[in-house]
């Protein structure tokens, strides 16, 4: 799904009508990032026929830590990533919630060792207050069309479990943060190891 602009082209089979509604709906809502990149473009002309590959070198990207996607944090792009996946379900009207709800869990639960790596010092970036209030939203929103939509595999509720003690968490640290920095309140969210890895 992941492929450079430089290097694909489209029928114009999405535009040609022009710019769907929904498009102008997202503009200035947390959502709107989430439509201005290449997945979100292979996805919508996926949904309209085959793709192809063509396996030769088309073009040439030099990463240098100053691009739009290089510049963010970790925990930014699993949360942006996350909080695609979650927006893409819900833009094809909540179908395939085995694909799009499992790769937002995976990302939130990338975010959720990010938050242990600071808490427990290996990562010294602190994260903040808004991003981790960001995230939380991705995640309870993930967690709880999960519920809704896929079957009941015997671990669903265990996981649920947990992940109400991590949103817990979380929401604590948002709220105290105006007193104590992030980092230091994060540390006492990697006391609880068991909660952190059933998660």
């Amino acid at each position: 799904m992941w492929g450079h602009t430089s290097g694909v082209m489209f029928r114009n089979v999405i535009f040609k009508h022009g710019v769907p509604k929904i498009l102008y709906q997202q503009i200035k809502t947390k959502n709107e990032q989430c439509f201005e990149g290449d997945s979100f473009r292979n996805i919508i002309h996926l949904k309209e026929g085959k793709a192809h590959c063509i396996n030769t070198i088309e073009s040439v990207y030099r990463i240098t830590g100053d691009g739009i996607w290089t510049s963010y944090s970790k925990f930014q792009q699993n949360a942006l990533n996350a909080r695609f996946f979650i927006t893409m379900f819900l833009y094809f009207d909540n179908i395939h919630p085995e694909f799009f709800l499992t790769k937002c869990l995976t990302f939130c639960k990338h975010n959720l060792e990010v938050i242990k790596d600071v808490s427990n010092q290996k990562d010294n970036k602190a994260i903040s207050t808004d991003a981790l209030s960001d995230f939380h939203e991705i995640l309870a929103q993930c967690l709880k069309d999960q519920s809704t939509f896929l079957p009941d595999s015997g671990k669903l509720h265990e996981r649920q479990n947990i992940s109400n003690r991590v949103l817990g968490k979380i929401k604590s640290v948002v709220r105290k943060a105006g007193v104590y920095t992030v980092l230091r309140v994060m540390r006492l969210m990697a006391k609880d190891d068991d909660t952190w890895n059933k998660y």
